[in-house]
């Protein structure tokens, strides 16, 4: 298994968790104030990961449609699931995680276009 590959399991699985868990009281203020950056960071990073994975370090292909959709569909399915745990579901953390993603696309697409034009 590549380096990359297991980066990318394990954060899938911090970010699951992360997602779903309660917000300690501690950070709860600062979650608060910042959460809808911290979601599109954190997606971002995840898409960056996925999309990385999936076309390979360095990409030798720039990253999908299919590949954006489904990660759209994963953040809306992850975002609903939080309503089943102390969380509550939220049309704009999604449109935050659809940001991240959406950015994470843009990067590793224009990296892979640049690098295969030079």
């Amino acid at each position: 298994m590549s380096v990359i590959r297991g980066i990318c399991i394990a954060y899938c699985l911090t970010l699951f968790a992360a997602t779903h868990a309660p917000v300690p009281e501690l950070l709860h203020e600062i979650v608060s104030v910042y959460d809808k950056m911290i979601h599109a960071a954190a997606f971002c990073v995840l898409g960056a990961l996925i999309f990385l994975t999936l076309c390979g370090v360095p990409p030798s292909r720039p990253p999908s449609l299919w590949m954006l959709l489904g990660l759209l569909i994963y953040a809306g399915i992850d975002e609903y699931l939080q309503g089943f745990t102390h969380r509550t579901p939220d049309l704009a953390d999604w449109i935050s995680d659809g940001c991240g993603i959406v950015l994470a696309f843009l990067l590793v697409r224009c990296f892979v276009l640049i690098r295969l034009k030079y």
